[in-house]
């Protein structure tokens, strides 16, 4: 080598504790009963995150494009 070494970060990836699953979920359902686009938004945005395991960058990027229709 070239006498170069690059320093990565190890960091532990961290689960949801029950009592902040609870939170969420009934933040969650509060969401779903408000009659408004950002609640609306915010619940499905929150759901993919949770559901898919996706980053915040990358569920913020997804485009109409990358979408497609299945017949599970």
């Amino acid at each position: 080598t070239n006498g170069l070494k690059v320093k990565t970060a190890h960091t532990e990836k961290k689960s949801i504790l029950e009592n902040e699953q609870k939170k969420l979920k009934d933040y969650l359902a509060q969401l779903d009963t408000e009659n408004s686009f950002l609640a609306h938004r915010d619940s499905l945005l929150i759901k993919m995150l949770l559901y898919t395991g996706a980053r915040i960058s990358e569920a913020l990027n997804i485009k109409w494009f990358d979408i497609s229709e299945t017949d599970d």
